[in-house]
């Protein structure tokens, strides 16, 4: 399994892993729209209307309006609130609400200065009757990678990080096939 996970992580780079579609070394990339939202979060320009939470696993929307009015039309063809939210609950980021009102989104894999794990947040898909798969997200998988993450970022041996990520990467995989 090591030698897997080894093959796994070598063709895994910031931007991209290998295609599960494909056993050939087929390259995946973050999924646009994630891309796009995490650079909004990371932007200290938009500060004002969405940030980071002080824990970096969540962003917190601070106006609603401004974010609609000025932010999404810089990055994204509509500027339609809903279908931002929409395109969120496509990616499974989930949304909850403040005492003080501001939207809260936050994802397992949705981390502050880990936009390299982007690349396993699975795009929620439909059957052919228009049924929602609902992937499973267990919470033992949810403290796992929140371990390899964590792991990942204090250690200094590229090789032991490279197998941890290959190691999140291996339990996306599972979530998608279970």
């Amino acid at each position: 399994i090591i030698e897997k996970m080894s093959s796994a992580s070598s063709v895994c780079s910031e931007k991209t892993a290998p295609s599960r579609s494909n056993k050939s070394r087929i390259r995946r990339s973050i999924p646009t729209f994630l891309e796009k939202i995490y650079k909004i979060v990371e932007n200290n320009n938009s500060d004002r209307f969405i940030s980071w939470s002080e824990d970096g696993k969540s962003f917190v929307l601070h106006d609603t309006q401004g974010f609609t009015d000025q932010v999404l039309p810089k990055y994204f063809r509509k500027s339609n609130f809903l279908s931002f939210l929409r395109q969120m609950n496509i990616y499974g980021i989930k949304k909850n609400k403040r005492s003080d009102g501001k939207l809260v989104f936050s994802h397992p894999l949705f981390i502050k200065d880990n936009i390299h794990l982007l690349l396993y947040i699975q795009r929620h898909v439909k059957k052919a009757g228009g049924e929602a798969i609902d992937y499973p997200n267990p919470p033992q998988m949810e403290e796992q990678a929140s371990t390899l993450v964590a792991a990942a970022d204090t250690m200094k041996d590229v090789e032991l990080n490279e197998m941890i990520y290959a190691q999140v990467f291996l339990m996306a995989i599972y979530r998608f096939k279970n």
